[in-house]
């Protein structure tokens, strides 16, 4: 079982290191080369073969390969090809993370975002198309509400006959 973890690890690290990181008009942007995606499909094809060769009559292979892999239940195959494609997305999932924050779009630390300053707010209150609240009395609802664009009149409800 550790043999088929270890190859799952090897693709998924194999999978993240030929994938391409790089920045691009202030954003990081992924993109799996073809080499990548190759490790990615022998990854998933190989256990569609298993299940294919299972299904249809290759007992004694899966018998010698299961002693050669020292496995000695059918439950175990199970267990260790999901443990496989466990170790194949994680390790690339990890990998990619990685990398993602070394190119410098995330922080560090996940801390929360520090709130905004005050000339900040504006910006966005300017850039939203939305308009400040006159004095510190004026309720959300008259804020909102644009002096080009009447409040909403209730709607009656329809009465079906």
């Amino acid at each position: 079982m550790t043999a088929l973890a270890a190859v799952g690890l090897a693709l998924g690290v194999g999978c993240a290191l030929l994938t391409r990181v790089y920045r691009e008009n202030d954003k990081v942007m992924v993109k799996a080369r073809p080499a990548a995606a190759a490790l990615w499909i022998i990854g998933m094809c190989s256990r569609l073969v298993f299940d294919i060769v299972a299904l249809h009559g290759g007992a004694a292979a899966i018998g010698r390969l299961s002693q050669t892999l020292d496995l000695h239940s059918i439950s175990t195959w199970s267990t260790a090809l999901i443990t496989m494609a466990s170790c194949e997305v994680l390790s690339r999932t990890l990998v990619l993370g990685y990398r993602y924050r070394r190119a410098g779009n995330l922080p560090a630390a996940t801390a929360e975002r520090p709130e905004p300053r005050s000339a900040d707010r504006a910006r966005e209150r300017k850039c939203s198309g939305r308009q400040p609240a006159v004095g510190r009395t004026a309720s959300r609802a008259s804020a909102a509400r644009s002096p080009s664009r009447p409040a909403a009149t209730p709607r009656r409800p329809r009465t079906i006959t």
